[in-house]
């Protein structure tokens, strides 16, 4: 009797924490889903969901001694649980791992978005090179850099080779190989193949000769400054933080390297070739708060683009499902079972060739707003990747596409193939590496040294010594000659610097600076400094560094889709229609590629 009695006592209990533990992951459900348009990787469903199965089976068998084969459930959290094992628990241990369940999932309901008290980037990091202009373009001389991340769940068990070719765009393979057998990749700090096994916890390192894409040379509109805040009217073709091939060439670098904010927070992102409002957090609490804000759709988002063709009257909802179907590509597409999107589309004018539309989107999904337009049938007149006659001759009207999903992914990336954006050997590449043999070569992660005899032979940094190659800037170790080589470049490069710091800074700055004519303007981008061959330091190593590259023109650079409000509880920041969304504005000519 007694034993029944704290059986049914247990069974009570145990339904009671399940049942407020439901109503905890309901809201964590209903808060989440918003979550899983903007942060990156996370699903918040799919973690709760196995702490919750896990609480309805034990509360459910709490009372039952044979208990019952947990066959769905097969980890919780990061940890993988026996079914057999617990059908053996005892009530004590099912209650015990019940409480550990509710106490792991009040964490994570507990959790800031933002951990990092300092995510942002400070002067130290800005030093590490210079700007230079040419063509209308901003580009960036190359420099040593080490990328690194955290091995992602979709990685484990999965070898380098596989995640490297699947989920980053590397434009020579051969050369990744070949990188990976000199040692510059390395996991946890230790050098590893191509054919190591991706786990739970590992740091992946990957030490390369960086180059950047250029970006426009575009000036940046300071809407507003605060103790708290920076608003900004983002140009076209600069994305907001590191990522890909843009590091310098990004809108938190631009913003810490030209006028002088350190350590600025995305809130949110925008493509980039979109343009718009961007707010950027200056303190941690400002971006928690805006943050909060924009996840749990407390902000008005709205936006403009020119469509193709004659957009219908009225306002059009589209609530389609997107799913990604390749994040090698960040390419999108409507999936039914997609994450849950939503979309107000409602005309503003039409000229006879195509449609400015107004865009206002209610959840927060990647690409949402181009692949809604593209399944309505009126794609962004030059979205690169939805309006694609690689979708077949409807370009992917109603979410139908002409191939396979792996054909589409193959013709989308012939189009925007490496190999269309250089022509031939470049010149200065032997000039400045007959130059530094005389000193020793210097190839990544490797010294190339001469023997007595003339025979050239290959030898491995050290830890250490690759550590401070990708710190070339700021390392004081002068006793290897290519080393002594670079520290007298950079010194020359910072005398440069200050001889044009008056110089390089952006033409348009925020209302408490001196206004400048448009004369001024134009000589203040007329004196930037061009490019300087002494300053190009090459890696013979590097692919890239023997390349002639085909400057990209304007019109590859910019997308018709521009963030034209954000306006939250309190607050609200909006920029002027850009010149492409005038009633009176005309397309403009398509240049003959040939």
């Amino acid at each position: 009797m007694g034993v029944k009695s704290k059986s049914c006592n247990f069974l009570k209990r145990s339904t009671f924490w399940y049942t407020n533990f439901s109503q905890i992951v309901d809201t964590l459900t209903k808060s989440n889903k918003t979550k899983a348009g903007t942060l990156k990787n996370m699903d918040a469903e799919q973690e709760v969901q196995p702490a919750v199965d896990l609480m309805a089976t034990l509360a459910e068998t709490a009372n039952n001694d044979s208990g019952i084969l947990l066959s769905s459930i097969n980890t919780v959290g990061d940890v993988s649980v026996n079914p057999l094992v617990v059908n053996q628990m005892s009530k004590r241990a099912r209650k015990k791992m019940l409480r550990q369940e509710k106490q792991k999932a009040l964490r994570k309901s507990k959790r800031p978005f933002t951990r990092n008290t300092n995510p942002g980037f400070s002067k130290d990091v800005f030093s590490e090179t210079d700007y230079y202009f040419e063509n209308g373009l901003r580009k960036v001389y190359p420099y040593y850099f080490a990328f690194g991340t955290y091995a992602k769940e979709r990685w484990y068990g999965r070898t380098v080779q596989d995640v490297f070719q699947n989920e980053f765009r590397v434009d020579f393979p051969d050369d990744f190989r070949l990188s990976v057998e000199k040692g510059n990749l390395r996991v946890n700090g230790d050098i590893v193949g191509l054919d190591y096994k991706l786990t739970n916890g590992d740091l992946i390192e990957h030490h390369i000769h960086r180059h950047e894409n250029p970006v426009l040379d575009t000036s940046i509109e300071i809407i507003s400054d605060t103790p708290d805040l920076v608003v900004i009217n983002k140009p076209a073709s600069i994305p907001c933080h590191p990522c890909g091939k843009f590091r310098f060439n990004s809108i938190v670098f631009i913003m810490g390297k030209e006028f002088g904010y350190e350590n600025l927070r995305n809130i949110y992102r925008l493509d980039r070739l979109t343009s718009g409002v961007l707010i950027l957090g200056k303190t941690a609490k400002k971006t928690k708060e805006l943050e909060d804000q924009v996840l749990h759709r407390h902000v008005y988002k709205e936006y403009v683009a020119r469509v193709v063709g004659e957009f219908p009257e009225g306002e059009i909802e589209v609530d389609q499902p997107l799913g990604c179907i390749s994040h090698k590509l960040t390419l999108w597409r409507v999936q039914s079972n997609g994450k849950p999107s939503r979309t107000t589309f409602q005309r503003l004018s039409y000229n006879g060739c195509s449609s400015v539309v107004k865009c206002i989107p209610h959840t927060g999904r990647t690409h949402q707003i181009r692949v809604h337009l593209q399944y309505l049938g009126y794609p962004i007149v030059n979205d690169p990747y939805y309006n694609s006659l690689a979708w077949g001759p409807e370009r992917g009207k109603g979410g139908i596409s002409d191939v396979s999903t792996e054909e589409l992914c193959k013709r989308i990336m012939q189009e925007h193939n490496v190999g269309m954006w250089f022509e031939g050997e470049n010149p200065l590449f032997h000039q400045a590496i007959n130059t530094e043999t005389d000193a020793g070569l210097n190839v990544l992660g490797k010294n190339i040294t001469e023997d007595r005899d003339g025979t050239m032979h290959d030898e491995m940094h050290s830890a250490k010594s690759l550590e401070k190659l990708v710190n070339t800037s700021h390392s004081p170790d002068l006793t290897q000659s290519p080393e002594a080589k670079r520290q007298r470049l950079t010194v020359k490069a910072e005398e440069t610097r200050e001889k044009s710091q008056l110089e390089n800074i952006s033409v348009l700055v925020s209302e408490s600076n001196v206004d400048k004519s448009t004369e001024e303007e134009k000589a203040n981008k007329a004196a930037r400094s061009g490019f300087d061959a002494a300053r190009w330091v090459p890696d013979s190593g590097c692919r890239s560094c023997r390349l002639k590259y085909v400057d990209p023109k304007p019109s590859d650079l910019v997308m018709y889709l521009h963030a034209l409000k954000y306006q939250g509880p309190d607050w609200n920041f909006c920029t002027s229609l850009p010149a492409w969304a005038q009633d009176d504005w005309e397309s403009p000519k398509v240049e003959d590629s040939t």
